[in-house]
């Protein structure tokens, strides 16, 4: 049986695919619209947790009451930096 060239689109000269070839349509570079939605998804639910008093800074390591998530810094933007501590009760 004679082997059968490629053709650089990835099929055969008999028109079959070889299953090789990829097809990219539909995926976008770097997430794009995802990433943004996320980003917007987490400041949004760092500043309700800041707005409700659930995220506040642990002096000398104690955490105050009524908070569930401790501040540990800021990124970039000026944006407050959580880490969950405990859990609320309620």
């Amino acid at each position: 049986m004679a082997k059968r060239a490629k053709a650089k689109s990835g099929k055969t000269t008999s028109g079959k695919t070889t299953g090789k070839a990829k097809s990219t349509a539909g995926k976008s570079a770097g997430g794009g619209k995802k990433a943004g939605v996320a980003a917007a998804a987490k400041q949004s639910f760092v500043s309700g947790l800041v707005a409700r008093g659930e995220a506040k800074r642990a002096p000398k390591g104690n955490l105050p009451s009524g908070a569930t998530h401790e501040i540990v810094g800021v990124d970039e933007a000026g944006a407050p930096t959580v880490v969950r501590r405990r859990f609320s009760a309620f």
